[in-house]
């Protein structure tokens, strides 16, 4: 549902768009038209659609700009300190030393994002915390620039290309008032926050936490360590609300980063097959993680295969040597049986030369005779018991000896990686190719599934480029601990 829901969004979103370029379009070629008069060609026609392409790319950036700056503006005046500011991937942050730094950061979806930390508040006064201003602060001061311009145009009569950029920056100053401000479903623009918001108290405490969170993170505190109390499991009516469904991937961000892995797997795998409110970006993230912990237990699982192939090896080599002896001994009795068997026939013979010999020499020959035999009889039952232990030791063997499992375990490990690895995924990772969570996941994927030592070893590289400028630390610190358990 909440996917239907996003896609219509999209096309909404996109419609908007449309418009918009088709009205710059429209007036560009009004203007060529009007502008060249009978000196118009195709070739000067496309030039000038060419330039009025160019201001449609500079007012857009402007207006990025001009967006992110209102909501730091009217965060300022409602009493929110100011954390970081985003265009594109330029970012400006302010650091635990309060000294401002740059950053190169990007975050696919957005074009632009002002980070600021809430006014403190407890729990009981959470009914008066000012969002309304900081989350609409953008598409008013969206309005407000395209009012300006509007009346730039209105005033304009002779520079006929700067009365062009007015009107471009009108046209998409309103796009831009109606793709963020409209409360579009399954949407997290300023007007589906605001509403989010206003909703419910506990919409403004998960608001207010997912602000105050940005502040400990760029103060070095990781998810681990922020107050246990800020993470509980949305309800079913809370998931369905789009502020609240982000503490629910807060949730299995805390698991992960405490190493508390399959928890992490079993909850990501309920969130991403349940209905919820959560939003494209942070499903994406929640599939990557939830496949680096199926690679985790992949890994598991081959060295666990590993060590019963090995003592498998080691106990028939203990058999092996065991029969060996059997033989030995098996060997050696009939050597002595034998022996005996000769010896015998000769003390018979000597008998039969010797009848004259005294009674005593025949009573002790009688005597040797009987020691001889004794013997025999002895080697018998000794040939007969090792036979027994043999045929024993054979049995053993068989009932004893483990077969390899068939990894059923790990096949369907290797399934599970394959249905979270979609192309909506693949295009995600793409899009955030510098993310050190989208890289270590890689790098896990490279390691243990496809046992690739090569391109693991690329996205190492990779991994180090994107560390050096990641505007937070202690998420790299985390994003190595992930590493190490990959290796």
């Amino acid at each position: 549902m909440k996917k239907r829901t996003g896609k219509i969004s999209g096309i909404i979103i996109a419609i908007i768009y449309m418009f918009a370029f088709a009205a710059i379009g429209a007036y560009s070629a009004s203007f060529a038209e009007s502008y060249l008069g009978e000196e118009e060609t195709t070739a000067k026609s496309m030039i000038i659609v060419l330039i009025y392409v160019i201001m449609a790319y500079i007012g857009a950036m402007i207006h990025i700009a001009v967006h992110e700056a209102g909501h730091l503006i009217f965060g300022k005046l409602t009493g929110y300190e100011f954390k970081s500011y985003r265009i594109f991937n330029l970012m400006w942050q302010k650091d635990k030393d309060e000294k401002v730094r740059f950053y190169k950061y990007s975050l696919a979806g957005t074009g632009g994002q002002c980070m600021m930390g809430p006014p403190e508040m407890k729990d009981d006064d959470m009914q008066d915390m000012p969002f309304v201003l900081y989350n609409l602060g953008g598409i008013i001061m969206n309005l407000v620039v395209s009012l300006i311009f509007f009346g730039f145009f209105l005033l304009q009569k002779e520079t006929i290309f700067f009365k062009g950029f007015c009107i471009v920056m009108l046209i998409i100053g309103i796009s831009y008032v109606l793709v963020n401000g409209i409360p579009l479903p399954a949407s997290t623009n300023d007007g589906s926050n605001t509403l989010s918001i206003a909703r419910s108290k506990k919409a403004r405490k998960a608001f207010w936490v997912q602000m105050k969170g940005v502040i400990l993170l760029t103060e070095g505190t990781r998810i681990k360590d922020f107050p246990k109390e800020w993470f509980s499991m949305p309800d079913e009516k809370g998931l369905q609300n789009t502020m609240e469904a982000v503490m629910a991937v807060y949730v299995c961000d805390r698991l992960m980063d405490e190493h508390r892995f399959k928890e992490a797997k079993k909850t990501m795998a309920q969130l991403l097959n349940a209905n919820t409110a959560i939003n494209e970006i942070h499903r994406k993230m929640l599939k990557t993680n939830a496949l680096y912990c199926e690679l985790l237990r992949m890994k598991e699982e081959i060295k666990n295969r590993n060590e019963e192939n090995k003592e498998t090896e080691e106990n028939l080599k203990d058999i092996e040597i065991k029969n060996k002896r059997v033989t030995e001994d098996k060997t050696l009795n009939k050597k002595t049986s034998q022996e005996n068997e000769r010896n015998n026939n000769e003390k018979n013979n000597c008998e039969r030369n010797n009848n004259e010999r005294s009674i005593n020499d025949k009573r002790i020959n009688e005597r040797n005779i009987n020691e001889t035999n004794n013997q025999e009889t002895n080697s018998k039952e000794i040939n007969n018991i090792e036979t027994d232990k043999k045929e024993t030791d054979n049995k053993e063997i068989e009932n004893k000896e483990p077969k390899l499992k068939e990894n059923n375990t790990i096949e369907e490990i290797k399934e599970n990686i394959r249905k979270y690895l979609d192309k909506d995924l693949e295009q995600f990772w793409k899009a955030m190719k510098k993310n050190p969570s989208v890289i270590r996941t890689q790098y896990a994927y490279e390691k243990i599934y496809e046992q690739n030592e090569e391109k693991a070893g690329k996205c190492l590289d990779e991994f180090e480029k994107a560390a050096k400028v990641y505007p937070y630390p202690v998420e790299i610190e985390a994003e190595r601990e992930f590493l190490y358990f990959a290796l």
